[in-house]
């Protein structure tokens, strides 16, 4: 319990009765109040969670990493913590200030089409820069 506690914000925390990406929590995405809360839950049933440190472990084992996409929220709250701007969409927007080593992007979810419908930039702007990085790594 120690360590989870000390390393909060570098974990993934599963509920273990949950499946399918339902019940995960990222330590680093969560407010004050949210981690606080969490935190009284994870002591009155410590049970019910699995805690994983992953990121360093899988990077290791790619010395020659050329760009990390960020996908997403999650990603971009856990990699850019402290240099993000105000929210997402300005993350996003001014992907250059995060190159040459991340690229964040929302992430692709069916679900997001309003956002993409009120930031036509994006596709128009990010995602072809982002398939010439990728293509110039490849």
């Amino acid at each position: 319990m120690a360590y989870v506690l000390e390393h909060f914000d570098s974990l993934v925390l599963k509920d273990v009765a949950e499946a399918g990406g339902y019940g995960v929590v990222f330590g680093s995405s969560m407010t004050r109040e949210q981690k606080a809360d969490f935190i009284r839950l994870l002591k009155a049933e410590p049970r019910r969670f699995i805690a994983q440190e992953y990121h360093r472990e899988i990077l290791q084992l790619m010395p020659d990493l050329k760009l990390t996409i960020l996908v997403g929220k999650y990603a971009i709250d856990y990699y850019l913590k402290g240099r993000k701007e105000r929210n997402l969409t300005e993350t996003v927007r001014n992907y250059q200030a995060y190159l040459p080593d991340y690229f964040p992007i929302v992430h692709p979810s069916p679900l997001n089409f309003r956002w993409q419908a009120r930031n036509p930039w994006f596709e128009a702007d990010v995602v072809p820069e982002l398939q010439k990085r990728v293509h110039e790594i490849l």
